[in-house]
């Protein structure tokens, strides 16, 4: 134990040259099924932590992080299993199995009371967890012809889905809210329409206002405000180049949201997304060339206290192989 305290605290020694950021990004790495720690303010890449542990699926995992589980990340995985771990250390914590309906999950969130919210491809609509025993526990009001592509709790418990439909040839999406309960109390007209079935797939949330993300011939980014019980846009604008696939956004506790854009054979880029002005614009490239896949933000010691917690982790774990 004593080796173990002695290499923290020269790790420690080094922290006032390591980057001061308590923004840390936790991101799936699609290529090599792991979980990515990575500083956004200083594109530093942090280590990673999970591999092996994951499942063993091709199907990426999503993450999801919870208030009453300070320090831990969230996996789902395509089965339906939620692993949760130590982002710090990188240890593993606690896993759950849950029930009907919860395999190839399209999106995955914890609810203020520590409840899992889920949509899947077989449910079309959002449904609820218990995260001890992985019973399902309520699901929302389902639409006909409505698909539910994700979902999340707004500050006053109330919920908004990314819906949609198809018209024709295109598909037509909408923002639905709904009560606590998971019932229908308002709607946005249609807000876009177009031939590209992920032209809008992700949902991301700052003080009440809603952000839609998604990726046509380049990614688009609209804004909603509450108005009463429905949702109006807010002016918005997008200025990047047409790419691949978008990262779900990842809401910061500065105020910013960031997502990456992968690119094939290239770094992925980093962009932030302003609620205030309503835009997106392109931040760097990122450290990674690999695919990578859902992320969260969390508020995290500076990357020099990370670093020296993921090392005394290390030393314990070969000591206790060595007895």
């Amino acid at each position: 134990m004593k080796k173990v305290l002695l290499l923290s605290c020269l790790v420690l020694g080094g922290a006032s040259l390591a980057s001061a950021s308590y923004e840390l990004a936790l991101i799936y790495d699609v290529s090599n099924r792991q979980i990515l720690r990575y500083d956004p303010i200083s594109n530093q890449a942090l280590g990673s932590f999970g591999t092996g542990e994951l499942g063993f699926y091709t199907n990426p995992n999503l993450l999801a992080q919870a208030a009453n589980r300070p320090g831990s990340v969230l996996a789902l995985d395509v089965l339906g299993v939620v692993r949760e771990f130590d982002y710090s250390t990188g240890l593993p914590r606690s896993s759950v199995q849950l029930g009907a309906n919860a395999r190839f999950a399209t999106s995955f969130k914890v609810l203020s009371n520590g409840n899992y919210l889920l949509t899947t491809e077989n449910s079309r609509v959002p449904m609820v967890y218990n995260p001890t025993s992985g019973m399902l526990l309520s699901s929302f009001e389902a639409f006909t012809g409505y698909t539910s592509l994700d979902s999340l709790q707004l500050n006053d418990g109330t919920f908004a889905s990314l819906e949609r439909t198809v018209n024709g040839s295109n598909y037509d999406f909408h923002l639905f809210r709904r009560n606590s309960a998971g019932n229908f109390i308002g709607w946005s007209p249609t807000f876009s329409s177009s031939a590209n079935s992920n032209a809008f797939r992700y949902l991301s949330t700052n003080n009440n206002q809603v952000t839609a993300l998604g990726h046509d011939s380049f990614p688009r980014l609209t804004q909603f405000a509450l108005s009463g019980s429905s949702y109006a846009t807010v002016p918005f604008i997008f200025t990047v180049r047409a790419g691949l696939s978008v990262t779900p956004p990842m809401a910061a506790h500065s105020g910013r949201t960031f997502y990456f854009q992968n690119y094939s054979g290239a770094n992925a880029e980093l962009y932030v997304i302003d609620q205030v002005a309503g835009t997106m614009a392109y931040a760097k490239a990122s450290p990674y060339s690999q695919t990578l896949g859902s992320s969260v933000m969390v508020v995290a010691p500076e990357p020099a206290t990370l670093t020296a917690l993921a090392l005394g982790s290390l030393v314990l774990i070969r000591r206790r192989r060595r007895r």
